[in-house]
């Protein structure tokens, strides 16, 4: 080998290893310190890639998983509220029942009725109070009576991967327990001169309503086109009106008049006869409520005007005839709830499933994940033991290569 002195080729290649060394012991420094294979695209392109692929995945199933315990929770309240529904129509059938033993009199089924009539009101409060995050679940889409409400639940990271769930209008099937009537003017008819006879054939729903006054054999129309709710009037003999004012006590479902001043005649609705003939003032959120003989009908009110209008049968009567045919309803919104239990409880085991599945290809995927990109230690920590004694023999070479230059003074000593 020659020597020289402006060209150290040993320095060169003492040089070069140390550098590739210490290229070598950063990146095993890196490695071990993030845990990663991978820390940037110069690592492993390829791989990099795939992972984030992976990872967009996971975190979709993650959220996916959320989801599904979120479905499962609005389907459990939806639930309870059925169930709760359920316990008052059952104990609505067994006084039904109870009303139809003949061995009862009228004031026995009086006082049968009046729990009836508390769990019938109860019925609407609850359905109409079913709800998860402000959504009403028991009330269809909210416009539509009879319709669903659609529950879109993202149960995968893909967005197909959806399930939907329908949440049947069970309140408008209450509603339908009461036998509405329709939203025409109400035709009030004097039959004769002694009394106020008087047959409503259709009522007036969704305007206020002005006093109504009759006179022997005339018809007359409720005016629907007044300023707010005004007294309902109840005329005797001439042109003479007895009128009964209700003061609203503040508890919804409870204004029940019991009678008016003066004499008055009797109001019919499908040839059941009346038992009071009332009139009343109302404010928002308070009901009017007019007992009509086996039957009540309550007059909903929002404090400007009727909003809606049902007819409630009652156990009440001389006989059971009405309590029997009133099982055939709740027998039917039986029904009605039990099959929408069933539904919700098939939807709460689908959703198990999900749950289920998702864990385990979360733990599946994150596991293929970590394959790639995450650090094998062993390996790791050996390249650094090495990379290490190659720094240290690499900087001792440098250190002689310099050296060798200075062997050329003995040549010229």
């Amino acid at each position: 080998m020659a020597l020289g002195i402006n060209t150290n080729v040993q320095s060169l290649i003492a040089q070069r290893n140390l550098t590739r060394s210490g290229s070598s012991l950063s990146t095993s420094i890196e490695r071990l310190s993030s845990g990663l294979r991978i820390n940037s695209a110069r690592d492993d392109a390829a791989g990099l890639a795939i992972s984030e692929r992976m990872s967009s995945q996971l975190r979709g199933m993650e959220v996916a998983k959320r989801n599904a315990n979120d479905g499962i929770s609005a389907l459990q309240v939806a639930d309870g509220s059925l169930s709760s529904l359920g316990d008052s129509l059952q104990r609505m059938r067994e006084l039904a029942v109870q009303a139809s033993n003949g061995t009862l009199s009228a004031a026995d089924r009086e006082n049968l009725n009046l729990e009836f009539m508390q769990l019938s009101d109860e019925l609407s409060r609850v359905a109409g109070g079913a709800e998860f995050n402000g959504v009403k679940l028991l009330e269809g889409d909210g416009v539509t009576p009879g319709s669903q409400l659609m529950f879109e639940l993202q149960i995968g990271f893909a967005s197909d991967a959806q399930l939907n769930i329908a949440f049947d209008d069970v309140a408008s099937e209450i509603d339908n327990f009461y036998t509405a009537r329709s939203v025409a003017p109400a035709t009030f008819t004097a039959t004769n001169a002694s009394t106020t006879d008087v047959t409503l054939t259709e009522l007036a729903v969704g305007n206020a309503a002005t006093a109504l006054a009759t006179t022997a054999n005339t018809e007359t129309m409720i005016d629907v086109d007044g300023d707010g709710l005004n007294d309902f009037v109840a005329v005797g003999n001439g042109a003479t009106a007895d009128v009964f004012e209700l003061t609203p006590n503040g508890e919804r479902g409870r204004q029940t008049a019991t009678g008016v001043t003066g004499t008055v005649g009797a109001l019919t609705l499908a040839n059941l006869g009346v038992t009071n003939q009332t009139a009343a003032n109302t404010t928002a959120g308070e009901e009017l409520t007019l007992e009509l003989g086996n039957a009540t009908l309550k007059l909903e009110s929002d404090g400007t005007n009727f909003t809606e209008a049902r007819f409630t049968e009652r156990l009440s009567g001389s006989n059971g005839s009405q309590a029997q045919q009133i099982l055939d309803k709740i027998d039917s919104l039986l029904d009605t709830v039990n099959n929408q239990r069933a539904t919700l409880g098939a939807g709460i085991n689908r959703l198990d499933a999900v749950i289920n599945n998702l864990e385990t290809s979360i733990v599946n995927l994150g596991a293929a994940r970590g394959r790639i990109v995450d650090a094998d230690f062993a390996r790791e920590t050996a390249n650094l033991t090495r990379t290490q004694i190659l720094q240290q023999a690499g900087t001792a070479m440098l250190a002689q290569a310099n050296q060798l230059p200075a062997n050329v003074l003995s040549l010229l000593g």
